[in-house]
């Protein structure tokens, strides 16, 4: 298959993954504690990974008695990465670096590849799992300290992908976060992130 019609094939399921309809979105915007201010990201991936993860799955327990069929790839690789909260924007490399592992799991046959999709073999059922980092001490100045996330989503009718954040370190020890799939990011709230300013890019 033509390479770059495989890679328009991956940003589609990128985008069947993370698109998440308005109707079913959380009003995030709605704020009834001073607390919380407004989280969003925009990113810009790098598809290699997703085709190299797409042509050496995971059989499990094995090709020839197969239920489960897993995904996974790193996303250190990301070409373009935002961080805005109530309107400071924070950007990869400038204010901070950013990690992560994507699990894509899917189960029940039969198994079906999907031209749509890459030729990612598709059952009843899809479950993606994201644990990623961003690392604001990689970068001199500014925010100093990391924070750990998840994402998670399974296929089916109006599915929302949950972010979640697990633990900080440093400035970003007390800082909670709690957003959903928007577009190719993520849109939420946060709570006790710090005020130092970004890096102006």
């Amino acid at each position: 298959m033509n390479k770059k019609i495989l890679v328009m094939f991956v940003a589609l399921l990128v985008l069947s993954i993370t698109l998440t309809p308005f109707a079913v979105a959380k009003p995030w915007n709605e704020r009834n504690n001073e607390k919380f201010e407004t989280f969003s990201t925009t990113v810009a991936f790098n598809f290699e990974p997703i085709l190299t993860a797409i042509a050496n799955p995971e059989y499990v327990p094995s090709e020839e008695h197969t239920n489960k069929i897993i995904y996974s790839w790193e996303e250190e690789a990301i070409t373009g990465y935002t961080i805005t909260v109530d309107g400071d924007t924070y950007y990869l490399e400038t204010d901070f670096e950013y990690s992560g592992v994507s699990v894509t799991t899917t189960i029940g046959e039969p198994f079906v590849p999907n031209p749509i999709l890459g030729g990612m073999l598709e059952g009843s059922k899809t479950h993606w799992r994201v644990d990623y980092m961003y690392d604001f001490s990689a970068v001199e100045g500014g925010i100093d300290g990391t924070i750990s996330m998840r994402a998670l989503t399974t296929s089916g009718p109006d599915r929302l992908m949950y972010i979640t954040s697990l633990q900080g370190t440093g400035d970003l020890k007390n800082v909670k976060i709690w957003a959903t799939a928007e577009g190719m990011g993520h849109l939420g709230i946060v709570s006790g992130w710090p005020d130092t300013p970004p890096a102006t890019p």
